[in-house]
């Protein structure tokens, strides 16, 4: 399966994706995000948009399911369902994403924190 994102955001939901796999275990990954992201030339404020707008909404039952993904994403799957998700969004998927992440950002949301602040 084949994506047309840009190197860089595939890159950036390559390695945001891990935030989605058992987070109580990701404190040993911050620094390795952090870096991919910096060396690749990906802004926080990119990272960020990618993280909340198309990475959230599509793993974000990872962090709640009991039979949760653990060894990690299918990076083309996620690209394609990236692409898939930004051409059919609308208002409706908005307002659950508002839902879902105040539901279920506090898995996720000192993670990301944390990297934002190893990002050099």
């Amino acid at each position: 399966m084949s994506t047309n994102l840009p190197e860089n955001e595939k890159i950036c939901c390559t390695v945001l994706a891990y935030l989605f796999l058992n987070p109580s275990d990701n404190t040993s990954i911050y620094d390795m995000i952090a870096t991919r992201l910096y060396n690749n030339n990906i802004s926080i404020a990119m990272a960020n948009d990618i993280l909340y707008y198309d990475l959230f909404p599509l793993l974000c039952w990872n962090l709640v399911s009991p039979a949760y993904e653990s060894y990690g994403f299918d990076t083309d799957w996620v690209c394609a369902m990236v692409l898939q998700r930004r051409r059919n969004v609308r208002w409706i998927h908005r307002a659950r994403l508002a839902v879902e992440w105040a539901l279920f950002s506090g898995q996720i949301g000192p993670q990301w924190n944390e990297i934002q602040q190893r990002y050099t």
